[in-house]
């Protein structure tokens, strides 16, 4: 398809938040054009043939349960996804358990199976006392409904001469919660504290149960949350967190979920050329210029799709200073580092779930995917992957190889405590550790040397960043308000983890959103579903 000289609508770059405005836009009438801008695969084949996928396959929004009535799911339907297409992606179970040293439950969002795992691990006595599943069932109904409703509240009421207020922030929501919890049945001294998760677990006389907490949180913000989080932070995560869902074959393949959306509702998606200039006059968005063709294309509006800091350079500014400028992105506490094995299903314990969070005091957490290799278009019956991912450090030292090593070195550690027998069972590792073959250790300097090498080879050929500030935004992780839906620019949003980092990856979904409802009250449209 031939590119136009005008686009309503820019998509620049392909953070699942920015690719569903597209769709969004599409649906809505406005012309929109989807931009490659800063490409990374987030997959990547290791020398020793091992596949490994380097983004966390964990989003929220989406259930199967009539009972939740999600944002997501709505939203697919009415931009025309069909069940069938949808079941094909979308694993039927995406259930999680979460794992410390002292426990194991899975957070699953039937009640009564929840309140038998709870009650399996922490006992009857304490599980009532507590009563978390209560708790969840009373916490559920203002969060999804508050969320599930976002699209509404961003419509134009036709009964009236000017649109309603935006979406009420989710702090109003929690003060709203926490007064209900307060009251009745809900009364519960610990919810309503303004304690830390530690220093509640000292309360409820069993510390461990605040480490689990924390691994619950770890969930539902697809983050690593610390033992400070606000009782209202906790009740949003562990409700977004039974609306989890995965995707067979990752990221990419949400990607290309959301693309084939948008080109069915009538976006452009440019397969040639990228993104070389980005202009700004007066503080507005004008248009933006593509390798291999001479004129710009001139846009209304646009969204970002990567790291604010990293398309700084591309934005082209004139008309003054005193106008809008690009915000700064926020400093990243950390990225996620993946390391990837192919193993045979023997070494998957039973019960075991497609997404397990292991936490231990004091340390990140561990986040281990379980997949299949047919969901990465790989034939290798009887093999399962195993990708687990932990944070690093957003600095010097975390894009090092040496520390890279260390820390790949305990992360299988950590996995062989929770799968006995894992090592005997491996047939590829990423990065290739002597640690996990036993039979075959090398004991010799030279060899040692040797073997170094390979594997500082090997890290660089996929994390080999230059500075922490070349590492993608896709592997960035954010904590704090974010920078919101607005990029500082007048018709230029941002729609990814800068965003909103409290809400997980629920925050790229509002800014979405946001983005969208704005054009559309600019084109005279009621809302972003219309």
């Amino acid at each position: 398809m031939k590119l136009n000289d005008y686009y309503d609508w820019i998509v620049l770059g392909d953070h699942p938040g920015a690719l569903l405005t597209a769709s969004l836009s599409a649906k809505l009438g406005h012309s929109v054009l989807i931009l490659p801008f800063i490409p990374f695969s987030g997959l990547g084949l290791s020398k020793g043939g091992q596949y490994v996928d380097m983004e966390s396959n964990f989003l929220t929004g989406f259930s199967r349960s009539d009972r939740l009535n999600c944002i997501l799911r709505d939203s697919f339907k009415k931009l025309g996804a069909l069940n069938a297409e949808i079941s094909q992606f979308i694993y039927d179970s995406a259930v999680s358990q979460v794992v410390t040293p002292s426990h194991r439950f899975t957070l699953t969002s039937d009640d009564e199976e929840l309140a038998l795992e709870l009650m399996r691990e922490f006992g009857s006595d304490f599980s009532k006392r507590v009563d978390l599943v209560g708790t969840l069932k009373h916490a559920e109904q203002e969060l999804i409904g508050f969320w599930s409703h976002l699209p509404s509240r961003l419509t134009i009421n036709p009964d009236k001469s000017k649109k309603e207020q935006g979406p009420s922030e989710i702090r109003k929501v929690a003060k709203k919660l926490v007064k209900g919890l307060k009251s009745g049945s809900y009364r519960k001294s610990w919810l309503t504290s303004n304690e830390s998760i530690i220093s509640l677990g000292k309360k409820l006389e069993m510390p461990s149960f605040s480490e689990a907490l924390i691994g619950t949180l770890c969930l539902g913000t697809g983050g690593h949350p610390t033992a400070e989080t606000s009782m209202s932070e906790l009740f949003q995560s562990l409700v977004m967190a039974r609306t989890a869902f995965g995707v067979k074959g990752g990221m990419k393949a949400y990607r290309e979920f959301l693309l084939r959306l948008a080109e069915r509702a009538g976006a452009h998606v440019a397969q040639k050329g990228t993104c070389k200039r980005i202009f700004v006059e007066r503080g507005k968005f004008v248009g933006v210029q593509i390798a291999s063709r001479g004129n710009m294309v001139i846009g209304r509006a646009g969204v970002f799709g990567c790291s604010l800091n990293q398309a700084k350079e591309f934005v082209f500014m004139s008309g003054g200073s005193w106008f809008g400028k690009l915000k700064e992105s926020p400093q990243p506490i950390g990225w996620k580092f993946t390391i990837a094995l192919t193993v045979q299903k023997e070494a998957i314990p039973p019960g075991m779930h497609f997404r397990t969070v292991w936490k231990e005091e004091g340390a990140p957490a561990l986040e281990i995917e379980i997949a299949d290799p047919v969901d990465f278009n790989l034939r290798e019956p009887d093999r399962k992957f195993i990708f687990a991912r932990t944070l690093l450090p957003f600095s010097s030292e975390g894009i090092g190889v040496e520390f890279q090593r260390v820390i790949a070195s305990r992360m299988l550690k950590q996995l062989k405590e929770i799968m006995p027998f894992l090592e005997y069972h491996i047939v590829r590792v990423y990065p290739t550790l002597r640690e996990h073959e036993s039979a075959v250790r090398l004991s010799t300097h030279e060899n040692e040397s040797s073997d170094n090498a390979i594997l500082a080879d090997e890290l660089s050929d996929l994390y080999g960043f230059a500075s922490p500030e070349v590492i993608p935004e896709c592997l960035r992780v954010f904590a704090g308000a974010g920078v919101g839906s607005r990029s500082g620019i007048e018709g230029l949003f941002v729609a990814t983890g800068e965003s909103y980092p409290k809400l997980g990856p629920l925050g790229p979904v509002r800014a979405a959103f946001e983005s969208v409802a704005w054009l559309a009250h600019k084109s005279g449209l009621a809302g972003p579903l219309n």
